[in-house]
């Protein structure tokens, strides 16, 4: 009935109005909205409305699933532990006393990355209600800063469950999603936790009251006790650095293992194998002859495969079909039935594999079809990055 745009509209709208109007659960609100936006696409047939939103949500759960549970463990031990208490001290320590609102702002930028923002808020929000009872002032700035250094890093850093999602949907390792996720979080906490936060503070006075589900008296024992009674900062803050060490790491030895692409160095005879390439007629040569640009055709239909290529000629080439390797149209299983190919090859062949898992995978499938030509590239430690550091 609605195009993308209506459709997108009228999905957000039913959001916000099931959310802040009639207090839906955030699941049930963002459920029901999915379902409203199924039923009123008109790119969606009706009869599989409600079976699409369903089998996309068990497609990203099965992907996302065990990394946002183990998420949720380990927030929920950073909060009885009293390990996130303990982190939000060091911040108070290093930015001094007076400046609370900049150590709750770096402690929400540095806690919703493990933790959900409404997890840090709940932390957050009493302590910045103790820090308004020592300085009786500056309330909405207090909870504004520390609000704003959540819901960036929830919003834009893994893993939390939309980042991942976006990563997941346009095949980006969760590694660099962080990393980008880290670096554009600057500027918005900045804008919001400080600037913002200053400027609707000298136009709201408002005074806390015992909300949130803590009274004044647990606020007051939990602040109370002493650091010896608290985890050390280093293993407060171990259950959120390992994961982040782990997936940058992962990253690098992807890079260090070989990006999957093709490199002048990897072929054996470059002469040989764009010969194999120019006149070959299995359906892998056929088919990255067929990805080859016009020009580059032109000029390899005019090559003598007696000669040696020139440099120019043999990078043109590479590009042409490393720009071919990233499409997933060579990732089909009937272009390698007659292809002896290894076990690891075999398994992944004809699955789901992530987009950005597919350049790698490619090059594995192609070194089994050029045996003789490609240089065998060291993928294992590769995949085994890509299926437990992300």
């Amino acid at each position: 009935m609605f195009g993308p745009l209506p459709c997108l509209i009228i999905g957000v709208g039913l959001i916000l109005f099931l959310i802040l109007y009639l207090r839906f659960h955030a699941f049930l609100a963002l459920i029901a909205s999915a379902i409203a936006v199924a039923v009123l696409s008109d790119r969606i047939p009706l009869d599989e409305s409600i079976y699409l939103v369903a089998n996309r949500f068990g497609e990203m759960m099965g992907a996302i699933g065990i990394l946002l549970a183990f998420a949720a463990i380990i927030g929920k031990c950073l909060m009885d532990s009293g390990a996130a208490e303990r982190i939000v001290r060091a911040f108070s320590r290093l930015f001094g006393a007076g400046r609370e609102n900049y150590s709750l702002l770096s402690s929400g930028f540095v806690l919703s990355i493990p933790v959900f923002f409404d997890t840090v808020f709940y932390l957050l929000a009493p302590l910045a209600r103790a820090v308004y009872a020592r300085r009786k002032s500056q309330y909405v700035l207090i909870v504004c800063a520390a609000a704003a250094g959540g819901a960036v890093t929830h919003a834009l850093v893994p893993p939390t469950p939309g980042p991942i999602a976006v990563a997941e949907e346009l095949g980006v390792s969760i590694g660099l999603t962080m990393l980008i996720g880290v670096l554009a979080s600057i500027i918005p906490v900045i804008v919001g936790g400080i600037f913002y936060a200053r400027w609707i503070d000298r136009r709201m006075n408002v005074v806390p009251k015992d909300v949130l589900g803590v009274s004044q008296e647990e606020l007051e024992t939990t602040a109370g006790k002493p650091d010896s009674e608290l985890p050390s900062l280093f293993a407060s803050a171990l259950p959120f650095a390992l994961p982040v060490l782990l997936l940058a790491g992962s990253s690098v030895l992807i890079q260090v293992a070989g990006s999957g692409l093709l490199r002048l160095s990897d072929l054996n005879d470059p002469g040989v194998f764009l010969a194999k390439i120019k006149s070959a007629d299995d359906p892998v040569s056929l088919h990255l002859n067929e990805s080859l640009s016009g020009n580059t055709q032109m000029v390899l239909a005019g090559y003598d495969i007696s000669t040696a290529p020139s440099l120019k000629l043999q990078k043109t080439v590479l590009d042409d079909i490393n720009a071919a390797v990233k499409s997933a149209s060579l990732y089909e299983e009937s272009r390698f039935q007659d292809i002896n190919l290894r076990p690891e090859a075999t398994a992944l062949l004809g699955q789901n594999v992530k987009k950005y898992a597919l350049i790698r995978l490619n090059r594995m499938l192609l070194e089994d079809a050029y045996p003789d030509d490609l240089k065998r590239c060291s993928l294992g430690i590769v995949k085994w990055c890509e299926h437990f550091g992300g």
